[in-house]
């Protein structure tokens, strides 16, 4: 900065000394060997400030070697001259022009003109991208994108993608090149790719994360893959569709079966059915896993028990023939397993992680100074690492590999049952709709295969499947309404003996509603209303929700009502909010997770208990009360012209147990009083009564 600014002196004390002759001549004064020093002879006088001696033209100007009082001096005299004497001379055009930009814009302005003119001498501000790819003793390539250099690592380079290995280490002429151009990329979104495999890794955002997963397929680099697709699973951004299409575009596995657990209702795959747009953009592998996960995972059970058997048998045929096999590999030592690209093994608790040394060496000072030094252990075939614990160490190693571990928390994915009727029902609706495509037709087949093994499975309704999954003839309905009948002919399966003391009645007629409603009006208020609902296949109609079931349950009057309104017009629905508003005056009702049709009627939740604590689930509520409830029913079509004996008992069921829940539920709050029966446990008791009745509020509202 310094040598900068005495280029500018030099520059401005001609000038100076031509502006001021100029003046002086003006005045007609004539100048001779004797006169007193001129007014820049003055201006730089020697003083005890000053430290060197600049000659010009034979006249001293004494300055400080530090310029910068120096310099401000002889700009203001200089810009005062310029400006009000009206002279410019053309001894430094750039500085010409400031001056009289300055003119125009601000005469007296004097100090910002004169930062101007400093400014004029600094170098531009690199940027963020220049910034991470600054030469260091770490690089050792140069690759120029739209003029612009990244200083880089081969080694890092040629171990995270294979395009870059080949560039480096084949027989390409880019090899002997100082720099070389990479063409048809944006700079900003290179960089960024490149610096997710280094240590100052620039920003994900939504604005470049597909850019980022383009460039990693054209580059052949894994690892910033799966850190992109890790910021877009954590992201809020994005709509679960959008995160389902990124990954099956870009072949990410692991975001598409972590996609697939956003759609856990019928009312998501709906709505993706209905926009046939969007789910042409899918290829068929994801549309074929999409169909397996509307199934539900119960499908999964039975190739596990299928897989279970097998292994059984193998360890049986094993022992038999007394042959010791060799332990199977733990996950730590599959990711770190040996390739082409390792040449290190690293021992830990006797478990072998072989490595890549300039990759560990790039990351970790420790490791390149164990590999690079004068230690023995970098001749060593095996370095053993102490003191740690596989799982940690090798979890580390992973973040710098592309290899990444995700530690084990235990299984998080639930199996569900899936009865035959419900897949029935569900191909049935499906094919009405159109056409199944052949490869889908074939794995739905061989899925329903494994489901229905081992059970009864009656051949017409086998035929009758394989003609909807396979048939391409235009007049689908048909073909639809023969399942549908046929699965009504299936034999009820579903037996609940807390129901046997119960009344039963289910109607589409608003007069056997009333009938039910009135028994209900001649019991008590001791107990709430139990109520549950049940949604149809199709798409909900305009200003109403797609509930095609409504169940009602009154203990005292020992009567279930199953209503259906898939078909009721507004005012049978009119009809029936009256009796429930006439009720909800002096009762209670109580549901599990929120029914938003109930609400509706009522206007408004507040005369309604929700029964469910945490999120907790129907089946597992029941079975803390002792109730084993069977859901292979759940996604049944309940808007089907005939309901079966398998649909009706788990209806009812689903009402009936709400009041076995409530009082489990009011049974465990009112054990706490009598644990212990001193003073001061009273007071601590109360307090723990409190705390765990604020976290069954429900159960108390009367």
């Amino acid at each position: 900065m310094r040598g900068s600014l005495l280029a500018l002196l030099l520059l401005i004390v001609p000038f100076f000394a031509f502006a001021v002759a100029d003046e002086t001549a003006s005045t007609g004064k004539r100048t001779t060997e004797t006169q007193d020093p001129n007014i820049y002879e003055k201006t730089c006088a020697k003083s005890d400030k000053t430290d060197v001696i600049l000659v010009v033209d034979g006249k001293k100007l004494h300055v400080n070697k530090a310029p910068i009082n120096t310099i401000w001096k002889i700009s203001l005299i200089m810009l005062y001259h310029c400006i009000h004497q009206k002279r410019i001379i053309s001894v430094c055009p750039s500085i010409r022009n400031l001056i009289v930009s300055s003119q125009v814009q601000q005469k007296k302005n004097y100090l910002t003109t004169f930062f101007l003119l400093i400014k004029m001498t600094e170098t531009p501000e690199p940027s963020i991208y220049e910034k991470t790819f600054a030469k260091s003793e770490r690089t050792d390539a140069i690759l120029v994108v739209d003029g612009k250099k990244l200083h880089v690592n081969k080694a890092l380079l040629s171990y995270h993608s294979d395009y870059f290995n080949s560039l480096f280490n084949s027989d390409f002429t880019e090899k002997s090149k100082k720099e070389i151009e990479i063409k048809d990329v944006d700079f900003e979104d290179f960089a960024t790719l490149l610096s997710l495999i280094q240590d100052n890794p620039l920003e994900i955002n939504k604005r470049n994360a597909e850019p980022l997963l383009e460039l990693a397929d054209r580059f052949l680099m894994r690892s910033p893959k799966l850190l992109v697709a890790n910021v877009v699973k954590n992201s809020t951004e994005y709509s679960k569709f959008q995160v389902l299409l990124l990954a099956d575009k870009y072949d990410l596995e692991d975001l598409i079966d972590y996609s697939l657990t956003l759609y856990d209702s019928k009312d998501d795959f709906e709505d993706l059915y209905y926009d046939r747009e969007l789910l042409h953009k899918l290829s068929d592998a994801t549309k074929g896993k999409l169909f397996e996960k509307y199934f539900g995972d119960a499908m999964n059970a039975y190739d596990l028990l299928l897989e279970k058997q097998r292994r059984l048998a193998e360890e049986a045929k094993r022992k038999k023939m007394k042959k010791p096999n060799p332990p199977e590999p733990s996950m730590y030592e599959k990711a770190f397993a040996k390739s082409d690209k390792t040449d290190a093994i690293l021992v830990v608790d006797g478990k072998k992680l072989h490595v890549n040394k300039a990759l560990l060496s790039y990351h970790s000072d420790y490791f390149n100074t164990l590999f690079n030094s004068n230690f023995m252990e970098k001749s060593m075939e095996e370095i053993e690492i102490k003191d740690v614990k596989i799982e940690d160490f090798a979890t580390l190693l992973s973040l710098v590999h592309d290899n990444h571990i995700v530690p084990e928390t235990g299984s998080i994915k639930t199996r569900k049952e899936v009865d035959l009727s419900a897949i029935c029902d569900l191909i049935a609706s499906a094919s009405s709709r159109g056409a199944f495509p052949r490869r889908l037709a074939a794995k739905i087949e061989s899925r329903v295969d494994v489901l229905t093994r081992g059970r009864y499975y009656p051949e017409y309704i086998s035929n009758s499947l394989r003609a909807n999954l396979f048939d391409e003839t235009p007049f689908r309905h048909n073909l639809a309404q023969v399942l549908y009948n046929l699965t009504a002919r299936l034999p009820s399966n579903l037996y609940y003996r807390e129901l046997d003391e119960i009344d039963l009645s289910v109607s589409s007629d608003p007069s056997v509603w009333a009938e039910a409603f009135k028994k209900f009006s001649e019991s008590t208020s001791r107990y709430p209303i139990y109520v549950d609902s049940e949604n149809s296949y199709s798409a909900p109609i305009e200003g109403r929700t797609n509930c095609a079931l409504l169940t009602f349950f009154d203990v005292e009057a020992e009567h279930v009502l199953l209503a259906r309104i898939h078909k009721s017009d507004q005012l049978e629905l009119d009809a029936m909010q009256s009796h429930l508003q006439l009720f909800a005056k002096s009762r209670m009702f109580a549901t599990f997770d929120r029914e938003t049709m109930l609400e509706a009627m009522l206007g408004g939740g507040s005369r309604i208990t929700n029964l469910q604590i945490r999120g907790e689930s129907l089946q597992r509520a029941a079975a803390r009360v002792g109730i084993r409830l069977h859901k292979g029913q759940t996604m049944t079509d309940w808007s089907r012209h005939c309901l079966r004996g398998d649909q009706l008992e788990y209806a009812a069921m689903d009402a009936v147990v709400l009041h076995h829940i409530r009082e489990g539920q009011i049974s465990t709050a009112v054990a706490c009083q009598s644990n212990d029966p001193t003073p001061s446990a009273a007071i601590h008791q109360s307090t723990s009564l409190s705390s765990k009745i604020s976290n069954f509020p429900h159960i108390f509202t009367m």
